[in-house]
């Protein structure tokens, strides 16, 4: 029957035509059963698993489908999105039935039985299920129930269509994907933890292409919900793998790495999407759709569609003139310009963050205000004195800034060095330069920080060799001694 289908669809002289039926004819197929082959045997129906032409053999085995569809629209009573009447939905062997009414559906159904019996193909009603999005006078279970075929689907509230959960919002998804990110970040971190000798560019690149590649799936989607969850699982990643503590400020995680937070892909997904839609010239339903959804916003009928979150997101971004000028609309130019504004939108934010607090202050400073992966971060990870650099950084340390604020509950400018009388706050700048205490040591193991003012040590502290990064730590290791 495809054979007959292809006839159809190519000329008869066409070489694809003969080429198609030549691999499909001259296939021999074995089973490899509890580790034993099968004797080899011709495929008389189907298309054969696995191999990359079948969903394309098999969309074209079903196109003649949605000609009964078509013919019988007034029936089916399609759904409406921007005016457009949508019945269908097909990738491949996925099929989706959209219907306004309880008959509408039936008749679907009914559509797609008498075409599967006419074509040798059969329903999976195991894995069919019946989602109501809205219940209306119009759609009725009672109806519904009395019909035989729907004794054994399942109705719903939330169903998964090519990997993304679909519900009456995406908290589904979200969760669906905090799962999966929680998972992939565990097997993720044991893969690292057995290769070994993993520097900071390599952890990030792994994480993001092992975990963070999952969790974004499907983000142009969703890009307004809360991903919260989701940078959790991010920066507890980081801090878990390099033994930071849990309550190490996430602005100290972001900034040594160079990370941005989930919603900075979830954006870029989004506007990268758009950008493509709204410079695709050629007639398609989706461009029609959206077409209809702007006209629907400057008319102001609809609100909280996908197109109204995404032209609010824009004005978020202060890119409205973006918006507004869609029709001169540059593709390459455009994404040069949302990608760049994403980033200084979230590095903002970074900043704004870590100033709530004196000690976010204080890392900034010593950060350089740079939210990019700190060149000490490219030597090992996992060597001792990398390691100890960047819980020096991160606050992870026993200095009063860090003792005294959470065991005592004292201020930042309440944390005041007790092993001098100079009276100053037991920062890094004032254990590593100033104090009078560690004087001998810091002569003779870090002589090359004597006399820096604190912006002088910050940027210093920003490009150190392994050697000075060994001495700086070997000298706070004293230091730490010496406060015991």
């Amino acid at each position: 029957m495809l054979k007959i289908k292809l006839k159809r669809i190519l000329p008869p002289d066409s070489k694809m035509l003969s080429l198609i039926i030549k691999i499909i004819d001259n296939k021999n197929y074995r089973v490899l059963y509890n580790g034993e082959e099968t004797s080899t045997f011709k495929l008389e129906n189907g298309v054969p698993q696995g191999d990359s032409m079948s969903p394309t053999l098999f969309s074209l085995f079903i196109n003649d489908m949605f000609d009964d569809f078509k013919k019988n629209m007034d029936s089916i009573d399609p759904v409406e999105i921007a005016k457009v009447k949508i019945s269908t939905v097909v990738y491949a062997d996925d099929i989706l039935l959209m219907s306004q009414s309880s008959k509408g559906l039936i008749n679907q159904i009914r559509l797609l039985q008498n075409y599967c019996r006419a074509n040798g193909l059969t329903i999976n009603y195991d894995k069919t299920k019946i989602m109501i999005h809205n219940i209306k006078p119009k759609f009725s279970r009672l109806e519904m129930t009395s019909e035989n075929i729907f004794h054994s689907i399942e109705v719903v509230e939330e169903f998964k269509y090519l990997g993304m959960w679909i519900s009456k919002n995406n908290t589904k998804h979200i969760e669906n994907l905090e799962k999966t990110g929680k998972k992939s970040s565990f097997f993720t971190s044991k893969i690292l933890k057995e290769f070994g000798h993993i520097n900071g560019n390599m952890l990030k690149e792994t994480f993001e292409m092992l975990t963070l590649s999952k969790m974004r799936y499907c983000g142009e989607l969703c890009f307004y919900e809360n991903l919260s969850a989701l940078n959790r699982i991010q920066v507890q990643f980081y801090k878990r793998f390099c033994h930071l503590k849990i309550t190490t400020p996430n602005y100290c995680i972001f900034g040594e790495f160079g990370l941005q937070p989930i919603e900075f892909h979830f954006y870029k997904a989004a506007l990268t999407y758009w950008t493509k839609l709204i410079t695709n010239n050629e007639k398609s339903l989706v461009k029609e759709i959206y077409t209809r959804m702007v006209a629907d916003i400057d008319e102001k009928r609809f609100s909280k569609t996908w197109c109204w979150r995404l032209k609010t997101l824009l004005e978020e971004l202060k890119l409205n003139e973006l918006w507004d000028d869609q029709t001169n609309a540059n593709k390459l130019k455009f994404q040069q310009i949302i990608t760049t504004r994403i980033k200084d939108y979230f590095r903002e934010k970074w900043i704004d963050s870590a100033k709530e607090s004196k000690k976010g202050l204080n890392y900034l400073e010593l950060s350089l205000f740079n939210c990019e992966i700190k060149s000490y971060l490219n030597l090992i990870i996992d060597d001792k004195s990398v390691n100890k650099m960047l819980k020096l950084r991160t606050g992870n340390h026993t200095l009063q800034t860090e003792v005294d604020r959470y065991r005592n509950k004292k201020a930042y400018e309440e944390c005041i060095c007790k092993a001098c009388e100079d009276n100053k706050i037991e920062d890094l700048y004032h254990v590593i330069v100033e104090c009078p205490k560690y004087l001998k040591i810091r002569v003779d193991k870090i002589n090359f920080v004597l006399n820096c003012k604190r912006t002088e040590l910050y940027s210093l502290l920003n490009n150190l060799s392994m050697h000075q990064i060994k001495q700086i730590t070997q000298f706070m290791s004293y230091v730490e001694d010496i406060k015991k």
